[in-house]
């Protein structure tokens, strides 16, 4: 089981508080899965007020923790370390329980497909074993400052990395 803390994440991710949203990394496979948690607090500014006064984890933030998570996927790879994955998009995106203040919101994302320099994840949220949240992420690699890539031309097309597929996450 190979897990990080949050100092040994900010040596892989360029987020930083109050924009890093990922606390710990559970257990991950480098490029082919990551499974990390965050424990939602009743004094964090960002949770929204509901209609019964329950504090709440907007849906964005939700979709972001789920976005850290998948980059670690990413850049835990050799190969990836000099780039920076930016978010191109979600798909699917699924909320089916709110995430409130106390929650153990735990993310497990899964690589199923990459080409070129474009990277798809499903991930997964769940809170005490119930899935409260699932999205498809499409994340793509830049280069960090002069890594000498050009993603735009697609200079990592050479880097496929090969995975098994699964039809369900963890």
């Amino acid at each position: 089981m190979a897990s990080l803390d949050i100092d040994q994440i900010m040596t892989v991710l360029p987020h930083r508080p109050p924009m890093l949203l990922l606390e710990r990394i559970l257990d991950y496979e480098t490029g082919i899965w990551a499974t990390g948690s965050r424990r939602v607090t009743e004094d964090e500014a960002c949770l929204i007020v509901g209609t019964t006064d329950q504090r709440i984890m907007p849906a964005s933030l939700v979709l972001e923790l789920m976005n850290q998570t998948s980059a670690m996927i990413l850049l835990t790879e050799p190969t990836f370390q000099s780039t920076t994955p930016v978010l191109a998009g979600f798909e699917k995106a699924r909320f089916r329980k709110p995430i409130t203040a106390g929650d153990d919101l735990v993310v497990h994302t899964e690589l199923y497909k990459f080409k070129r320099n474009i990277g798809r994840i499903k991930a997964e949220a769940t809170v005490g074993g119930v899935i409260v949240a699932t999205a498809d992420i499409i994340s793509m690699l830049i280069p960090s400052g002069d890594s000498g890539g050009d993603a735009q031309n697609g200079s990592y097309s050479s880097q496929v990395i090969s995975m098994r597929s699964s039809a369900s996450l963890r």
